[in-house]
């Protein structure tokens, strides 16, 4: 079970950062999406941290997937992406 996602990601040129989990339960495989919020302070820095329930089978991936959508088409970004997934064995 995943309980906590955590997220920080920089944009360039005013892009809209998406951040997707993907979970397989019982064979069938589901697209979470977790929001995210600008940092008032650091324009194009986009963070979150939920708490969420997320669950997976044994045996079975857990995939995180970050883009972004946008008019910048999608140069360097300013600074490292970065999601980190926590939770507990059940």
């Amino acid at each position: 079970m995943i309980e906590t996602a955590t997220a920080d990601i920089g944009v360039t040129g005013g892009d809209q950062p998406f951040l997707f989990v993907f979970t397989t339960t019982r064979g069938v495989t589901a697209q979470h999406t977790i929001a995210l919020e600008e940092l008032p302070r650091q324009l194009d820095v986009y963070n979150a941290t939920r708490r969420v329930q997320l669950y997976a089978d044994a045996g079975t991936s857990v995939t995180v997937m970050v883009t972004r959508w946008g008019s910048s088409g999608y140069p360097d970004i300013p600074k490292p992406e970065l999601v980190t997934l926590s939770g507990r064995l059940v």
